[in-house]
């Protein structure tokens, strides 16, 4: 829980004190964070899958 708040703390003060519109920020931050889910989800899943594996994955998807 500890590690959450220290992501969003500052990503809610980059917001706030640059008047960014909290429509986009959320959207860029979904795009942006998107291609991580299936390489993670792969990783906790499947007990042979590597780091360099994940990466390329992860790589291959934002990419394609």
């Amino acid at each position: 829980m500890v590690m959450v708040v220290i992501a969003i703390v500052p990503f809610g003060l980059l917001v706030s004190e640059t008047n960014m519109n909290v429509h986009w920020a959320f959207q860029a931050f979904g795009v942006l964070t998107c291609p991580f889910f299936i390489p993670l989800f792969m990783l906790i899943t499947w007990s042979k899958a590597t780091s360099k594996g994940v990466i390329s994955g992860q790589s291959i998807v934002i990419f394609n």
